[in-house]
């Protein structure tokens, strides 16, 4: 008598697994930059980094997050260089 051979699953591809969650916590960490600036009004990139705890973030995360809720328009940059609401 043979022992019975689990019967392989599929494997996820590797866009569904790898993209969504970064995709997800992107998503997550531009609405904390849009709502600490609709709590607090225009700040300066130091204080929004402190108004939403950037430092326990991973290393860089910040950033790509800022730059990307500036580059599609979410958040704009003030004449005195604080990040304020469109």
């Amino acid at each position: 008598m043979s022992t019975p051979q689990p019967t392989p699953q599929p494997t996820p591809s590797p866009q569904s697994t790898a993209g969504e969650p970064q995709d997800d916590q992107l998503t997550e960490q531009l609405a904390m930059l849009r709502r600490a600036i609709d709590d607090q009004g225009p700040l300066s990139i130091r204080d929004l980094a402190e108004t939403v705890a950037a430092q326990y973030w991973e290393n860089g995360v910040f950033e790509q997050a800022l730059t990307t809720a500036l580059a599609d328009g979410r958040l704009v940059r003030t004449t005195d260089g604080r990040v304020a609401a469109p």
